[in-house]
């Protein structure tokens, strides 16, 4: 016969409240540094994170002005809109303003402007508007990004 001895299970010790809790903060301490500036500091010096990419907006300058009808035919419009670049590096912005009426666009305004890094830029424009019914579109837009911004107004003919 043999002779079977009992295994001995090692005791396995189960981490008490405390320990949790302790984690549990050291872990949402971390978290939270890494919200900060400096913890983006140190991740990015780790190789974890990287540097925020720039980026550039096309905005209306003036929202609250942009004419919704036109009661001639012909007009000539001030039309406003900004360019934020919020690069690293200041950045030259071609730009074009175009109308479109039933599918069919004309330029009307283009050129270009130097941004400074984290800076931004109002271009105002005079345009000749030929607007004898319908709908009309203004479009701005940005040559490098393709970023674009518009609008519409009613041509009210006049009866």
């Amino acid at each position: 016969m043999q002779k079977t001895t009992p295994l001995v299970q090692p005791s396995i010790r189960k981490p008490g409240r405390w320990s949790v809790v302790a984690i549990c903060s050291a872990l949402i301490a971390v978290v939270l540094f890494a919200q900060t500036s400096g913890g983006h500091g140190v991740l990015r010096s780790l190789g974890l994170s990287a540097k925020p990419k720039g980026y550039s907006a096309l905005y209306f300058s003036s929202p609250q002005s942009l004419i919704s009808q036109l009661f001639t035919e012909e007009s000539l419009l001030t039309l406003s809109f900004g360019i934020r670049n919020a690069n690293d590096t200041a950045q030259v912005y071609a730009w074009s303003v175009s109308t479109v009426r039933s599918g069919h666009s004309t330029d009307v305004a283009n050129g270009s402007d130097r941004v400074a890094a984290g800076g931004e830029v109002t271009v105002v424009r005079k345009i000749l508007t030929d607007c004898a019914g319908g709908q009309l579109e203004f479009v701005v837009q940005l040559a490098h990004t393709g970023e674009s911004i518009s609008y519409w107004t009613t041509c009210v003919s006049a009866s």
